[in-house]
């Protein structure tokens, strides 16, 4: 049992080493390997790569037109599309409001809590695709219910 214990520990350790080099979530890589072992290191083997973090003073921004990402210095308010060419503003995200109490409209919301700009490596709420179920929320369900499925045959065989 001790054995096979240090074996899902470093399948975790593999898995976490695997999506810190593709720009994934590592942590949640090392909980997959650790939960199903072997298998947790061939979803990080066959992961996709993130997206690289913004340089330092710079910030990740979206063409609303071709969906091309860049980065921009985080001062510019406008930035060009290297690709189409199309000049557009930044867009910010806004800070979600605590318990708003009698205000009913988006002008009062937007008074109240004022825009946020993003970070260096932060995206925008109004991001593309903001209501659809992500991939990785999928994989997440999916790797769930395995590992409560390996857990309840390893519990039945003993």
């Amino acid at each position: 049992m001790e054995l096979f214990i240090v074996v899902w520990f470093v399948c975790g350790v593999v898995s976490l080493a695997i999506a810190s080099e593709k720009n994934r979530h590592a942590f949640g890589f090392f909980l997959l390997g650790f939960l199903l072992g072997p298998l947790g290191v061939v979803c990080a083997v066959l992961a996709p790569r993130g997206d690289p973090p913004a340089p330092v003073g710079m910030r990740v921004v979206t063409c609303r037109r071709c969906n091309a990402r860049q980065n921009v210095p985080v001062n510019d308010n406008r930035f060009e599309c290297w690709q189409c060419k199309t000049v557009a503003p930044v867009r910010v995200a806004y800070a979600r409001p605590q318990a708003v109490t009698g205000q009913n409209s988006m002008r009062d919301w937007q008074d109240r809590y004022p825009p946020m700009v993003q970070g260096d490596s932060t995206r925008a709420v109004a991001d593309q695709n903001e209501g659809v179920v992500k991939r990785w929320q999928v994989i997440a369900l999916v790797v769930v219910f395995g590992a409560l499925a390996v857990l309840a045959i390893v519990a039945l065989a003993a």
